[in-house]
C-alpha cells in the first residue's frame, strides 16, 4: 500500500464518520420534536389613562403540559388578570379565529389570578395545564383585566399553539 493510497483511506474514513455523525444528529434533533415556548410575560403598562399589556407573543406547548404567564403590573391601578376565550384559527379560512370558544385550559380557573395584581410593579403568575386532547392548531385567546374580578375588559388577543 502506498502512502498516497493510505492517506486517501484515512481521509475517506473520516469523511464517512463525519457524515454519519451529522446524519445521527439530524435524526436525533427531529426525534426531539419542536421546542416549546411554555412561559410568557404579560407586562401591563400605562398608556395615558389606559392600562394595556405589551404584546406577549406566541405560546407553544404539548397538550397536557403546563404553560405559565408571568404578570407584572406597571400600571397605577390594581387589576385581576384573566386569559380566556380560546378560539382556534382556521387554516382553511386565512387563519381567521373561530367564533366559537374552545376550552384549551384543563381547568379554566387556572387562567385567572386568584388575587388582584398590585399596581406600580406588582407581580403574579398564572400556571395552567393545557387540556388533552384538544384539536391541534393555533388558538387566539384574550387577556382580560378587571378591578373587581367580576367585570372584565379585553385588552389583548395573542396566540397559543398546543401540540399533540
Amino acid at each position: 500500500m502506498t502512502r498516497t493510497y493510505s492517506d486517501a483511506v484515512v481521509v475517506g474514513t473520516l469523511a464517512v464518520v463525519a457524515i454519519a455523525a451529522l446524519a445521527i444528529g439530524i435524526v436525533f434533533e427531529g426525534a426531539q420534536g419542536p421546542r416549546p415556548k411554555e412561559t410568557m410575560a404579560i407586562t401591563l403598562s400605562q398608556a395615558g389613562g389606559t392600562c394595556r399589556p405589551d404584546d406577549v407573543g406566541l405560546l407553544a406547548q404539548y397538550q397536557g403540559k403546563r404553560v405559565i404567564w408571568n404578570i407584572r403590573n406597571n400600571c397605577q391601578t390594581t387589576y385581576y388578570v384573566k386569559v380566556d376565550t380560546f378560539r382556534r384559527r382556521d387554516p382553511q379560512n386565512g387563519n381567521v379565529p373561530s367564533n366559537t370558544p374552545t376550552q384549551v385550559l384543563d381547568n379554566p380557573q387556572e387562567g385567572v389570578t386568584p388575587q388582584p395584581v398590585t399596581g406600580n410593579g406588582g407581580t403574579a403568575r398564572l400556571d395552567a395545564k393545557l387540556k388533552k386532547p384538544v384539536d391541534e392548531g393555533v388558538y387566539k385567546y384574550g387577556v382580560y383585566l378587571s378591578t373587581d374580578g367580576q367585570n372584565w375588559t379585553l385588552v389583548l388577543d395573542p396566540d397559543v399553539d398546543p401540540w399533540p
